[in-house]
């Protein structure tokens, strides 16, 4: 074991002093340092001890030495070694301060005691009378950020793995316990931190680095190698796992005696088998023999059709066929487009999809009404005219409003700049103030309705309207090769 306040040295003869446990994962550990902008990832044993053997340490300091040289894109949010320690196998690398791990998504024990009865609000009163520990599960979720903030978060990832995947590069090891993101509420900053697994697609069999419940079926059963389509993998099981609450594999199989072994399995027990890919996804709509039906969000609640589309290619189709798995240029796309429809409840905290098939106005989890929304509407404008639908953006009013609308409401979604803010809304006192993003290269014209007699003005700064007028709603139309019409309003 390693403790706190331990000395390593790196190859610089700088001195670093750990002070406490990060975060670990199947092949390290990552650990706070007295530099509030540094960490250090040691390479341990399966026990996680440091690796001591001196060939072992020499051999894996020659693998850290080569991600220096990897084609990683430039601003890639991914913790790089930028110092490899001397006589230990690991590395110093730089991590923006204030990070945490995914795996906080999950509910753990302390999080679980500090949720006593007195804390259960009154909507879920009855659920933790019949389930205590789902009903202290929710009350995590919201606190955790909700839905919003697990689909952003997740848009984030999906797209620094395209990122990797452009550059010929597999990541290898996706896992709650390599993603990390603010700990402030207020950010959505997410960064991988384990680039020890980072390489070229190799087309051959070896050694591939994966963590068990997040392994794709082909590593599992040891029929390949780490791939792009295994990291695909490892992110559905991830995303799917923190939306729904439940691991994509882990049914009433799992549960059961019964021989589901496609395969010469062994002595597997079933939730091996369940990670093996030998277990049906839980949502097959062609196969009910693993529902899940416990512990768990419906999917109409968490999922769009886009994103449970997805979901199912990857655990039907791509389970044990991964050539089918969607490649993970679809995620990002999918996600950002999930999250701009989730309205938070004032009365609850709970995260709603707006004009999702259930939504009548009410929330789903408090049944409370939904308060007012500012939406955006988002259309292709060809020939002079509205075409199609694009996009569809929405917030709940709340007595300040300060919010920001991305660029992918404005123009085609680019993986590098759907997050850039094109506008951004507060109030003051009685009126709203909406005003251009100085990051922004976007070119805008507004209209607002029963003035400037229908015409279109050039949009420089901002506006100040009333909420009448924002009742009444304004049109935005981008200049662009591909030319979009925006309708801004505000909505019951």
């Amino acid at each position: 074991m390693i403790n706190s306040c331990h000395k390593f040295i790196d190859e610089y003869f700088e001195r670093h002093i750990i002070t406490s446990k990060l975060g670990d994962g199947g092949q390290g550990v990552v650990y706070n340092t007295e530099d509030p902008d540094l960490v250090i990832k040691l390479v341990t044993d399966i026990e996680k001890n440091l690796i001591t053997d001196e060939t072992e340490i020499i051999k894996h300091q020659k693998k850290l030495k080569s991600l220096k040289i990897l084609p990683l894109p430039q601003g890639i949010k991914i913790a790089k070694p930028i110092a490899l320690l001397k006589d230990n196998p690991g590395y110093v690398m730089q991590l923006v301060r204030g990070m945490i791990p995914f795996k906080h998504f999950w509910i753990c024990k302390n999080s679980l005691n500090e949720i006593t009865e007195d804390k259960i609000p009154l909507w879920l009163e009855k659920s933790f009378k019949e389930n205590p520990v789902f009903a202290q599960t929710l009350i995590h979720y919201r606190n955790t950020g909700g839905l919003k903030r697990r689909l952003l978060s997740l848009t984030q990832c999906a797209s620094t793995l395209v990122k990797i995947h452009s550059a010929g590069l597999v990541y290898g090891d996706i896992s709650p316990d390599n993603v990390f993101i603010s700990s402030d509420l207020n950010h959505n900053q997410v960064w991988l931190i384990d680039a020890d697994n980072l390489r070229f697609e190799k087309n051959k069999n070896g050694g591939s680095a994966f963590t068990p419940s997040y392994g794709a079926p082909e590593l599992m059963q040891n029929t390949g190698i780490g791939r792009p389509r295994s990291d695909c993998h490892a992110f559905a099981v991830m995303a799917f796992y923190m939306l729904s609450l439940v691991h994509p594999f882990l049914g009433e199989a799992t549960e059961e005696d019964d021989d589901w072994a496609s395969i010469d399995d062994g002595d597997l027990n079933n939730e091996d088998k369940a990670y093996q890919g030998i277990l049906p996804f839980i949502d097959d709509p062609d196969d009910e023999s693993n529902r899940c039906s416990t512990n768990q969000l419906p999917r109409e609640l968490i999922l769009t059709n886009e994103l449970k589309g997805l979901f199912e290619k990857n655990f039907c189709d791509g389970r044990l066929m991964s050539w089918r798995r969607p490649a993970i240029y679809h995620w990002p796309k999918a996600l950002a487009k999930a999250s701009d429809k989730v309205i938070e409840c004032l009365n609850c905290g709970m995260g709603n999809y707006f004009y999702s098939d259930l939504s009548k106005g009410n929330c789903e989890y408090c049944e409370s009404i939904l308060p007012k929304k500012i939406v955006c509407y988002s259309h292709k404008y060809v020939n002079n005219g509205i075409q199609s639908h694009h996009w569809l953006w929405a917030v709940s009013l709340t007595e300040q409003v300060k919010v920001s609308i991305p660029e992918r409401v404005f123009l085609a979604f680019d993986i590098n700049n759907h997050e850039n803010d094109c506008l951004k809304i507060t109030s003051h006192e009685d009126r709203f103030i909406i005003e251009k993003s100085e990051n922004t290269d976007v070119k805008l014209y507004f209209g607002i309705p029963k003035k400037y007699e229908g015409t279109l003005q050039p949009f420089i700064s901002k506006l100040s309207l009333s909420i009448k007028e924002l009742e009444l709603g304004l049109w935005f139309y981008v200049e662009s090769k591909a030319p979009y019409a925006i309708k801004l309003i505000l909505e019951n």
